[in-house]
């Protein structure tokens, strides 16, 4: 039996976002290489590690949110997707998180649509 469609797109999902993490990772690592090499001044390296490190917050949020979500609910995935659009929104205008945050994931929530939708035709 193969796997109802809205499970693989939140199963793909929640890949994509937790993906976001270790691409932030490595954004704090070369921050970090900058910094020794005197690329960048402290000032300009705590201001960017604080920044992802709020991005990092929201990811662990938003990952959250994809786990309390009962696909089963949703009429169709595109329903699916207007609700976990909403709800990122939400959560990181709630949390004070950085808003572009809500740009990267909801290119994330529809590069996975893109793909889901392409494989189910």
């Amino acid at each position: 039996m193969t796997m109802p469609i809205k499970q693989k797109y939140l199963d793909i999902l929640k890949i994509e976002i937790n993906d976001l993490t270790d691409d932030i990772g490595l954004l704090v690592e070369e921050y970090r290489k900058r910094k020794q090499k005197d690329e960048i001044t402290n000032y300009v390296f705590l201001e960017n590690l604080a920044v992802l490190h709020n991005e990092m917050q929201g990811v662990d949020n938003l990952v959250q949110i994809l786990d309390e979500i009962d696909p089963n609910t949703y009429t169709s995935l595109d329903d699916m997707i207007v609700d976990i659009k909403k709800r990122v929104r939400e959560k990181i205008r709630k949390s004070d998180l950085a808003g572009a945050l809500y740009v990267l994931v909801s290119r994330k929530i529809d590069k996975v649509a893109t793909f889901v939708h392409h494989v189910q035709d």
